[in-house]
């Protein structure tokens, strides 16, 4: 048998390697926690100096997906009332894709899917516009308030497929079933660590295997449920992020977040038992909590709790999540006002049809020219190619979106009365429906004609009925104008057919487009003149892009022929 002396050195030398293990493991979680504190601290100093002058920053070109963004959208699409929505084809027509990317300077996922889902719902009673307009008012004049906002919301961060606007919507298939197992097997390893006092080695093995239970059974719930856990950690980061600004002590910003507030006392005793998984917005310490929740199946058992506050609370849900992504919608619109060379909040007329506007320009073009004047009836507007007409009337449909939806225009001055607007632009085959260019657009035209029975429209059309031939373009065009123009409804048809415009002279305002031509080529100055316009370019393009000139003689002959015959009334219009 060993001696007393071997027993004494061999029982050193295991407490020795210990204290050893636990030493190195110390030094191993302190340095960790080093780095992660040092680079928190680098990645806040960066946020901040960052945060500081980025009103006014136009957006970064970043490369991300919409279709994350639209998932608020799509949602309320499907389970409310979309008779008054920007529809799909006009939302492509004026590619508002680009547009919102180019005024989205959201903070937060919540931010950019409200922002989304806010220019496809424009506002006829103008409520919404004037709340919004109110706390972007705030936001401009206090600056100090405004700078500690951008930061709990950059704190919270983005996440790619938040998803908690399902949660909204469809919270029945997101609860876990048989609840109490979890609490079960979260109390197992503190009962068998209680038994060590009663029997040491047999509490430590059945502590061990308790704690692998528990490690492996969280693992499969966590891989079934990995995609509901990170919203219930991104919804509990913005539990963190909205007590801290309503924590902001200014009487003024507290009447504009009322909504906020009761929507948030709901959920708050939430904020500090979700984990805040996202390094942006946790302590620095806190991946050692993250551990614990694993063996006592923290996180699971809070996501039930959750989901069910959730479901109980429906109304209250959806009111924080919109009521959050306001205030980051304010920011970004502010931001967007503060790029722009010019800007003014629309007016809105009581009840006519007319828009007027001043300096009005396209969003998206850089050193764009400017148009003002008074669309004071249904117009044809003409012109040559390229001589920015179709630019126009996008230019006055976007601004009209965005006047009803963000509450600015990219103009001096921009009045309208409250209406839906819609397009019929950029037609094209449907090859997978088996549907021809002229089927594609006379369906887009129906669905104008339809709505415009329902509710006041402002409608653009681009090269109405170009589909087919001219006899029939001409005479089923100036029917459906005829038809237009004794409905509720403000047209701006811009077209290459200045035969149809002058059959139309009686019941159309005529505008149009011309251009330049010198030596040099052919120049436009994109301003909009009243009347029909008097000249076409299609065949001087011929001639400056080497065109043979025998064909270009040959074209330009036909085309004085055909106006002195017209001239001499041998020609109806529609012979065109």
């Amino acid at each position: 048998m060993p001696g007393p002396i071997m027993m004494y050195n061999t029982i050193n030398c295991f407490l020795l390697g210990v204290i050893m293990d636990y030493i190195i493991a110390a030094i191993i979680i302190l340095s960790t926690s080093i780095v992660i504190f040092i680079t928190n601290r680098r990645n806040m100093i960066k946020m901040k100096a960052c945060l500081k002058d980025s009103i006014g920053r136009k957006p970064a070109d970043r490369v991300y997906s919409l279709d994350s963004i639209a998932g608020y959208h799509n949602l309320t699409e499907k389970y409310t009332d979309t008779s008054r929505y920007i529809d799909a084809i006009t939302w492509n027509d004026l590619e508002m894709d680009k547009v919102f990317r180019r005024i989205n300077t959201c903070l937060t996922s919540i931010g950019e899917e409200c922002l989304f889902h806010l220019m496809h719902v424009p506002n006829f009673s103008g409520e919404e516009q004037s709340k919004l307009e109110n706390m972007i008012d705030y936001l401009d004049r206090n600056p100090e308030q405004r700078y500690r906002i951008q930061l709990c919301l950059s704190k919270l961060g983005k996440m790619d497929r938040n998803n908690i606007a399902s949660y909204i919507f469809d919270l029945d298939s997101k609860r876990l079933k048989r609840p109490y197992m979890y609490t079960v097997l979260a109390v197992l390893p503190l009962l068998c660590a209680a038994s060590m006092l009663i029997n040491l080695p047999m509490g430590i093995m059945l502590l061990i295997i308790a704690l692998g239970i528990n490690v492996i059974v969280n693992s499969a719930v966590n891989m079934r449920l990995e995609n509901n856990l990170a919203v219930i950690q991104y919804f509990g980061g913005m539990l963190w992020s909205c007590k801290r600004v309503l924590g902001i002590s200014d009487a003024a910003f507290a009447g504009l977040t009322g909504n906020l507030r009761s929507a948030y006392d709901v959920f708050k005793r939430y904020g500090s038992r979700l984990p805040r998984s996202m390094w942006k917005m946790g302590t620095d310490f806190d991946f050692i909590s993250s551990y614990w929740g694993v063996v006592t199946f923290g996180n699971i058992r809070n996501y039930n709790s959750v989901v069910g506050q959730m479901s109980r609370h429906r109304d209250s849900l959806r009111t924080l999540y919109e009521e959050f992504g306001k205030i980051d919608i304010a920011l970004s619109v502010l931001s967007f006002r503060r790029s722009l060379e010019a800007f003014c909040i629309p007016e809105f007329n009581a009840g006519d049809k007319v828009i007027r506007f001043d300096g009005v320009y396209h969003p998206l073009l850089e050193d764009a020219v400017t148009n003002s004047g008074v669309i004071a009836k249904n117009s044809i507007i003409t012109g040559p190619n390229a001589s920015g007409k179709s630019t126009f009337i996008k230019a006055l449909a976007i601004n009209a979106i965005l006047a009803q939806t963000i509450h600015t225009c990219t103009a001096q001055r921009f009045r309208l009365r409250h209406s839906l607007v819609m397009t019929s632009m950029a037609v094209r085959d449907d090859l997978i429906k088996g549907e021809s260019y002229f089927i594609t657009e006379i369906i887009s035209l129906k669905r104008i004609l339809d709505k415009i029975e329902q509710m006041p429209c402002t409608c653009f059309i681009d090269e109405i009925l170009r589909g087919t031939n001219t006899v029939e373009r001409i005479a089923a065009s100036s029917a459906i104008l005829e038809y237009l123009d004794g409905r509720d409804c403000l047209c701006m048809i811009a077209s290459h057919d200045m035969e149809l415009a002058a059959m139309m002279d009686q019941l159309y305002d005529n505008y149009h487009f011309t251009e330049n031509v010198t030596d040099d080529g052919i120049q436009f100055d994109f301003k909009l003149r009243r009347g029909i316009a008097a000249s076409t370019n299609a065949i001087k393009l011929l001639g400056m892009l080497g065109y043979d000139m025998s064909i270009v003689k040959k074209a330009r002959s036909y085309v004085d022929k055909y106006f002195k015959e017209r001239s001499r009334g041998n020609l109806h219009p529609s012979e065109s």
